[in-house]
């Protein structure tokens, strides 16, 4: 689960701001504050894997659904 979350975390961080930063469509500010909390991935535990998978969920990092994630 932790390379899976390891991949998550580096793509909200790096194409993920951009994105949010760039977008004038959309109001990322609290996308953006979830994404600048998010536990480094050597320190996360389960249950912040768990918190942060039910805000994906929920939809406060839903906006990022339609982009591409493999580059």
């Amino acid at each position: 689960m932790n390379d899976i979350y390891s991949q998550i975390y580096n793509w909200l961080k790096t194409k993920g701001v951009d994105i949010a930063k760039n977008d004038q469509q959309f109001d990322y500010g609290k996308t953006l504050k979830l994404i600048e909390n998010l536990p480094n991935p050597e320190v996360v535990t389960e249950e912040e894997i768990k918190a942060i998978s039910y805000e994906i969920l929920m939809g406060n990092l839903e906006c990022f659904y339609h982009e591409d994630v493999s580059g």
